[in-house]
């Protein structure tokens, strides 16, 4: 194969044959491994990618809920605040009656 024929040239051929082999056989795993990590590669960039989307979506509902959150305190306070008028007005029509012996307009 590689010049003459004699024993120490045979195991030499041989010998490097098999390293030959062994080195195509290292670059096509090194070559599939490289295809292996370039997919999961943009496998963790589509993943990076859906997790900012999804930061950006949740800081969105956030400001959203926080925005509900107010308009639901306003609206308890402004209902508290008329609770607490009509109490008074009651509380002041209760004091007439009770003044006036029954009668809202005083004696008659």
């Amino acid at each position: 194969m590689y010049g003459s024929m004699d024993p120490k040239s045979s195991e030499s051929n041989r010998l490097l044959d098999d390293s030959l082999m062994v080195t195509d056989e290292s670059g096509r795993i090194g070559e599939e491994t490289l295809s292996k990590l370039q997919a999961q590669r943009e496998t963790l960039e589509a993943a990076s990618a859906q997790a900012v989307s999804t930061q950006s979506t949740t800081q969105q509902a956030r400001t959203v809920m926080r925005n509900i959150e107010f308009k639901v305190f306003k609206e308890k306070a402004v209902l508290t605040l008329i609770i607490v008028v009509l109490l008074a007005i009651d509380g002041g029509l209760a004091y007439l009656l009770v003044q006036n012996k029954g009668s809202f307009f005083g004696k008659r």
